[in-house]
């Protein structure tokens, strides 16, 4: 795809309605996009995927550049406040979970740890906080 190509196609999405945004989610994922998905983060998902599809996905240097700053002073894990969704996408499927009072929410379920969470994902025992990009290593 060339680069005008690219920029066509990328303009054609800013086009479409929330959900037009949406039947293409489905059509481009293989699955409907989750319920809360606002249509400012369907564009961006989308967006992304022409993006890399076309040009190839971040290099390890700018993914690693893209992550979020930590707190210094601490080495523990960033403290997550009620109503914060964290995103991730794995293996073309994007997970949102919703954090809560006292636990986390994902796919109609509750859960305790985001290990759980991340391993319900992967079927790999994985640390939730590194999964979801919440620890430097």
């Amino acid at each position: 795809m060339s680069p005008a190509d690219l920029e066509n196609r990328l303009t054609e999405l800013q086009a479409l309605t929330t959900a037009e945004l949406r039947a293409r989610y489905a059509e481009v994922f293989k699955r409907p996009p989750p319920p809360r998905l606002g249509r400012d983060l369907l564009l961006r998902v989308q967006a992304y995927r022409l993006q890399s599809d076309a040009l190839g996905a971040l290099s390890r240097r700018a993914q690693k550049a893209l992550k979020l700053p930590r707190n210094s002073s601490s080495k523990s894990t960033r403290v997550l406040q009620p109503g914060l969704q964290l995103i991730r996408e794995w293996q073309g499927d994007i997970h949102i979970v919703d954090v809560l009072e006292s636990g986390y929410h994902w796919r109609g379920e509750r859960f305790q740890s985001l290990s759980a969470i991340a391993r319900q994902i992967t079927k790999t025992r994985w640390s939730g906080p590194r999964f979801f990009g919440l620890t430097d290593s």
